[in-house]
Protein backbone atom coordinates (compact mmCIF):
# COMPACT_ATOMS: atom_id res chain seq x y z
CA UNK A 1 0.00 0.00 0.00
CA UNK A 2 1.38 3.38 -1.01
CA UNK A 3 1.93 5.83 1.83
CA UNK A 4 1.32 9.49 1.04
CA UNK A 5 2.93 12.44 2.73
CA UNK A 6 0.86 15.60 3.08
CA UNK A 7 2.33 19.07 3.46
CA UNK A 8 1.41 22.74 3.12
CA UNK A 9 4.98 23.79 2.35
CA UNK A 10 5.71 24.47 -1.30
CA UNK A 11 9.26 23.26 -0.65
CA UNK A 12 7.79 19.78 -0.25
CA UNK A 13 7.08 19.68 -3.99
CA UNK A 14 9.72 19.45 -6.68
CA UNK A 15 9.27 22.70 -8.56
CA UNK A 16 9.40 21.22 -12.07
CA UNK A 17 6.79 18.62 -11.11
CA UNK A 18 4.59 21.28 -9.52
CA UNK A 19 4.78 23.53 -12.57
CA UNK A 20 3.75 20.60 -14.77
CA UNK A 21 0.78 19.87 -12.51
CA UNK A 22 -0.26 23.52 -12.52
CA UNK A 23 -0.34 23.41 -16.30
CA UNK A 24 -2.26 20.13 -16.13
CA UNK A 25 -4.89 21.72 -13.90
CA UNK A 26 -5.89 23.93 -16.83
CA UNK A 27 -6.19 21.95 -20.05
CA UNK A 28 -7.72 22.89 -23.37
CA UNK A 29 -9.67 26.14 -23.47
CA UNK A 30 -8.98 26.81 -19.79
CA UNK A 31 -5.30 27.37 -20.57
CA UNK A 32 -6.31 30.42 -22.58
CA UNK A 33 -7.09 32.26 -19.32
CA UNK A 34 -3.39 32.74 -18.67
CA UNK A 35 -0.93 34.93 -20.53
CA UNK A 36 2.12 32.78 -19.81
CA UNK A 37 3.11 29.49 -18.23
CA UNK A 38 4.20 30.08 -14.61
CA UNK A 39 7.88 29.90 -13.79
CA UNK A 40 9.62 28.65 -10.67
CA UNK A 41 10.15 32.28 -9.63
CA UNK A 42 6.34 32.72 -9.50
CA UNK A 43 5.75 29.96 -6.96
CA UNK A 44 6.61 32.02 -3.87
CA UNK A 45 3.84 34.48 -4.79
CA UNK A 46 1.40 31.81 -5.92
CA UNK A 47 1.70 29.99 -2.58
CA UNK A 48 2.08 33.02 -0.34
CA UNK A 49 -0.16 35.66 1.19
CA UNK A 50 -3.78 34.50 1.13
CA UNK A 51 -2.93 31.48 -1.06
CA UNK A 52 -2.33 28.18 0.72
CA UNK A 53 -1.00 25.02 -0.89
CA UNK A 54 -1.75 21.43 0.02
CA UNK A 55 0.64 18.87 -1.50
CA UNK A 56 0.57 15.07 -1.62
CA UNK A 57 3.79 13.20 -2.34
CA UNK A 58 4.62 9.52 -2.63
CA UNK A 59 8.33 9.09 -2.13
CA UNK A 60 9.94 11.65 -4.41
CA UNK A 61 6.85 11.99 -6.61
CA UNK A 62 4.37 14.87 -6.37
CA UNK A 63 1.04 13.15 -6.97
CA UNK A 64 -1.51 15.89 -6.24
CA UNK A 65 -1.86 19.46 -5.08
CA UNK A 66 -4.45 22.14 -4.40
CA UNK A 67 -4.13 25.88 -4.08
CA UNK A 68 -6.70 27.73 -1.98
CA UNK A 69 -7.14 31.47 -1.49
CA UNK A 70 -8.83 32.22 1.82
CA UNK A 71 -9.50 34.92 4.39
CA UNK A 72 -10.12 32.17 7.00
CA UNK A 73 -13.25 34.02 8.04
CA UNK A 74 -15.88 34.33 5.30
CA UNK A 75 -14.85 32.54 2.14
CA UNK A 76 -12.25 30.40 0.39
CA UNK A 77 -11.72 29.74 -3.31
CA UNK A 78 -10.01 26.66 -4.73
CA UNK A 79 -7.87 28.13 -7.48
CA UNK A 80 -6.44 24.78 -8.59
CA UNK A 81 -7.11 21.16 -7.73
CA UNK A 82 -5.11 18.55 -9.62
CA UNK A 83 -4.09 14.90 -9.33
CA UNK A 84 -1.32 13.58 -11.54
CA UNK A 85 -2.83 11.40 -14.32
CA UNK A 86 -0.82 8.37 -13.17
CA UNK A 87 -2.31 8.62 -9.66
CA UNK A 88 -5.98 9.17 -10.41
CA UNK A 89 -8.63 6.72 -9.31
CA UNK A 90 -6.88 6.02 -6.01
CA UNK A 91 -8.91 8.33 -3.78
CA UNK A 92 -6.21 11.01 -3.57
CA UNK A 93 -8.47 13.73 -5.00
CA UNK A 94 -11.20 13.00 -2.46
CA UNK A 95 -8.66 13.04 0.36
CA UNK A 96 -7.32 16.35 -0.94
CA UNK A 97 -10.78 17.93 -0.88
CA UNK A 98 -11.47 16.41 2.54
CA UNK A 99 -8.39 18.18 3.88
CA UNK A 100 -9.53 21.45 2.27
CA UNK A 101 -12.99 21.09 3.81
CA UNK A 102 -11.52 20.42 7.26
CA UNK A 103 -9.05 23.28 7.11
CA UNK A 104 -11.47 25.88 5.74
CA UNK A 105 -14.70 24.61 7.31
CA UNK A 106 -15.40 27.97 8.92
CA UNK A 107 -15.69 29.59 5.49
CA UNK A 108 -17.84 29.06 2.45
CA UNK A 109 -15.81 27.24 -0.21
CA UNK A 110 -16.06 27.94 -3.94
CA UNK A 111 -14.56 26.33 -7.03
CA UNK A 112 -15.00 26.59 -10.81
CA UNK A 113 -14.73 23.19 -12.49
CA UNK A 114 -15.06 21.77 -16.01
CA UNK A 115 -18.45 20.15 -16.49
CA UNK A 116 -16.62 16.89 -17.25
CA UNK A 117 -15.35 16.81 -13.63
CA UNK A 118 -18.76 17.19 -12.01
CA UNK A 119 -19.11 13.56 -10.93
CA UNK A 120 -15.77 13.72 -9.15
CA UNK A 121 -16.64 17.03 -7.47
CA UNK A 122 -19.92 15.65 -6.14
CA UNK A 123 -18.10 12.64 -4.67
CA UNK A 124 -15.96 15.06 -2.67
CA UNK A 125 -18.99 16.77 -1.13
CA UNK A 126 -18.74 20.00 -3.07
CA UNK A 127 -22.02 20.81 -4.79
CA UNK A 128 -22.88 22.18 -8.21
CA UNK A 129 -24.97 25.33 -7.78
CA UNK A 130 -27.10 26.08 -10.85
CA UNK A 131 -27.59 29.65 -9.63
CA UNK A 132 -23.81 30.24 -9.71
CA UNK A 133 -22.30 30.88 -13.13
CA UNK A 134 -18.57 30.19 -13.41
CA UNK A 135 -17.08 33.29 -15.03
CA UNK A 136 -13.60 34.32 -16.01
CA UNK A 137 -11.50 36.50 -18.27
CA UNK A 138 -8.01 35.84 -19.56
CA UNK A 139 -4.95 37.75 -18.50
CA UNK A 140 -4.11 40.68 -20.77
CA UNK A 141 -1.34 42.85 -19.26
CA UNK A 142 -1.91 45.50 -21.93
CA UNK A 143 -5.16 46.49 -20.19
CA UNK A 144 -3.54 47.11 -16.81
CA UNK A 145 -4.02 50.68 -15.57
CA UNK A 146 -4.39 52.53 -12.31
CA UNK A 147 -7.69 54.28 -13.05
CA UNK A 148 -10.91 53.96 -15.06
CA UNK A 149 -13.75 56.36 -15.96
CA UNK A 150 -16.30 56.76 -13.16
CA UNK A 151 -19.78 58.33 -12.98
CA UNK A 152 -19.96 62.00 -12.11
CA UNK A 153 -19.79 62.58 -8.38
CA UNK A 154 -18.18 59.19 -7.70
CA UNK A 155 -14.57 58.46 -6.82
CA UNK A 156 -12.98 55.03 -6.57
CA UNK A 157 -10.13 54.53 -4.12
CA UNK A 158 -7.94 51.54 -3.29
CA UNK A 159 -6.87 52.64 0.16
CA UNK A 160 -8.47 50.16 2.55
CA UNK A 161 -7.67 52.44 5.50
CA UNK A 162 -10.59 54.56 4.29
CA UNK A 163 -12.99 51.69 4.93
CA UNK A 164 -14.69 51.64 8.33
CA UNK A 165 -16.56 48.73 9.85
CA UNK A 166 -19.75 50.78 10.05
CA UNK A 167 -19.66 51.87 6.40
CA UNK A 168 -18.81 48.38 5.19
CA UNK A 169 -21.64 46.87 7.24
CA UNK A 170 -24.17 49.42 5.98
CA UNK A 171 -23.42 48.73 2.30
CA UNK A 172 -23.26 44.94 2.69
CA UNK A 173 -26.45 44.72 4.73
CA UNK A 174 -28.27 46.97 2.28
CA UNK A 175 -28.00 44.18 -0.32
CA UNK A 176 -28.68 41.35 2.14
CA UNK A 177 -25.07 40.26 2.56
CA UNK A 178 -24.59 39.48 6.25
CA UNK A 179 -22.65 36.95 8.33
CA UNK A 180 -23.86 35.82 11.74
CA UNK A 181 -21.64 35.35 14.78
CA UNK A 182 -18.89 37.60 13.40
CA UNK A 183 -18.66 41.28 14.26
CA UNK A 184 -18.19 43.95 11.61
CA UNK A 185 -14.89 44.90 13.22
CA UNK A 186 -13.62 41.32 12.92
CA UNK A 187 -14.73 41.13 9.29
CA UNK A 188 -12.95 44.41 8.53
CA UNK A 189 -9.64 43.20 9.96
CA UNK A 190 -9.71 39.61 8.76
CA UNK A 191 -11.43 40.02 5.40
CA UNK A 192 -10.41 43.45 4.14
CA UNK A 193 -7.16 44.45 5.80
CA UNK A 194 -5.06 41.41 4.90
CA UNK A 195 -2.21 41.55 2.44
CA UNK A 196 -3.13 40.06 -0.96
CA UNK A 197 -6.82 40.75 -0.33
CA UNK A 198 -7.63 43.89 -2.27
CA UNK A 199 -10.56 46.28 -2.30
CA UNK A 200 -11.85 49.00 -4.57
CA UNK A 201 -14.17 51.41 -2.80
CA UNK A 202 -16.71 53.76 -4.38
CA UNK A 203 -17.49 57.00 -2.55
CA UNK A 204 -20.07 59.69 -3.22
CA UNK A 205 -18.60 62.55 -1.25
CA UNK A 206 -17.71 61.01 2.10
CA UNK A 207 -20.30 58.25 1.86
CA UNK A 208 -19.31 54.71 0.90
CA UNK A 209 -21.78 53.55 -1.77
CA UNK A 210 -20.08 50.47 -3.21
CA UNK A 211 -17.22 48.06 -2.69
CA UNK A 212 -15.59 45.05 -4.28
CA UNK A 213 -13.16 42.54 -2.81
CA UNK A 214 -10.57 40.51 -4.72
CA UNK A 215 -8.17 37.75 -3.68
CA UNK A 216 -5.01 37.73 -5.81
CA UNK A 217 -1.58 36.12 -5.90
CA UNK A 218 -0.40 39.04 -8.02
CA UNK A 219 1.14 36.89 -10.75
CA UNK A 220 -1.36 34.35 -12.10
CA UNK A 221 -4.88 34.26 -10.64
CA UNK A 222 -7.35 36.66 -9.04
CA UNK A 223 -10.82 35.93 -7.69
CA UNK A 224 -13.61 38.44 -7.16
CA UNK A 225 -15.35 37.33 -3.96
CA UNK A 226 -17.96 40.07 -3.45
CA UNK A 227 -19.26 43.21 -5.09
CA UNK A 228 -21.90 45.30 -3.32
CA UNK A 229 -23.53 48.58 -4.33
CA UNK A 230 -26.02 50.33 -2.07
CA UNK A 231 -29.53 50.17 -3.62
CA UNK A 232 -29.70 53.98 -3.67
CA UNK A 233 -26.76 53.96 -6.10
CA UNK A 234 -27.55 50.97 -8.25
CA UNK A 235 -28.15 51.43 -12.00
CA UNK A 236 -26.02 54.57 -11.94
CA UNK A 237 -22.82 53.02 -13.26
CA UNK A 238 -21.17 52.52 -9.86
CA UNK A 239 -21.04 48.72 -10.07
CA UNK A 240 -19.76 48.80 -13.64
CA UNK A 241 -17.04 51.26 -12.64
CA UNK A 242 -15.98 48.96 -9.78
CA UNK A 243 -15.85 45.96 -12.12
CA UNK A 244 -13.80 47.88 -14.67
CA UNK A 245 -11.46 49.07 -11.94
CA UNK A 246 -10.88 45.49 -10.80
CA UNK A 247 -10.36 44.31 -14.37
CA UNK A 248 -7.81 47.04 -15.00
CA UNK A 249 -6.05 46.47 -11.70
CA UNK A 250 -5.62 42.72 -12.22
CA UNK A 251 -5.39 42.57 -16.01
CA UNK A 252 -1.98 40.87 -15.72
CA UNK A 253 -3.71 37.87 -14.09
CA UNK A 254 -6.65 35.71 -15.02
CA UNK A 255 -9.73 37.01 -13.20
CA UNK A 256 -12.48 34.65 -12.01
CA UNK A 257 -15.76 34.86 -10.13
CA UNK A 258 -19.01 32.98 -9.60
CA UNK A 259 -21.82 35.26 -10.69
CA UNK A 260 -25.42 34.71 -9.69
CA UNK A 261 -27.44 33.79 -12.76
CA UNK A 262 -29.74 36.80 -12.37
CA UNK A 263 -26.73 39.16 -12.40
CA UNK A 264 -25.01 37.62 -15.42
CA UNK A 265 -25.94 40.51 -17.72
CA UNK A 266 -24.13 42.85 -15.33
CA UNK A 267 -20.94 40.75 -15.28
CA UNK A 268 -20.95 39.59 -18.90
CA UNK A 269 -19.31 42.62 -20.60
CA UNK A 270 -16.32 42.50 -18.24
CA UNK A 271 -16.15 38.99 -16.71
CA UNK A 272 -18.17 36.73 -19.02
CA UNK A 273 -19.37 33.21 -18.32
CA UNK A 274 -16.74 30.52 -18.93
CA UNK A 275 -18.16 28.02 -21.46
CA UNK A 276 -18.11 24.45 -20.24
CA UNK A 277 -17.37 25.40 -16.63
CA UNK A 278 -19.62 25.16 -13.59
CA UNK A 279 -19.76 27.01 -10.28
CA UNK A 280 -19.67 24.77 -7.20
CA UNK A 281 -19.64 25.62 -3.51
CA UNK A 282 -20.03 24.39 0.03
CA UNK A 283 -21.51 26.42 2.84
CA UNK A 284 -19.53 27.18 5.97
CA UNK A 285 -19.76 25.18 9.18
CA UNK A 286 -19.81 27.75 11.99
CA UNK A 287 -19.63 27.05 15.70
Amino acid sequence: MVEYHWSSEVEAAHHDSLLDLIEGAFAGEAREFFAEKPEASDLAAMFGGCAIGIFATAGDDLVAYARVMSDHCMCSWIAELCVHPDWRGKGIGRELVTRIRERFARTAIYINVPATDLDFIHKTGLLYKPKLVASGVRADPRLRTSSVPVPEGIRIVRDVSMLTAEAMEEVCESVGFTIRNVTAEEILVRCWQQEHIHSDLAFAGDRLVGLVRVFSDGVRSSWLSEICVHPDWQRKGVGTALLKSVRARFAHTALFTEAFAETLDFFRPIIPAAPGWLGCSLKSVRK
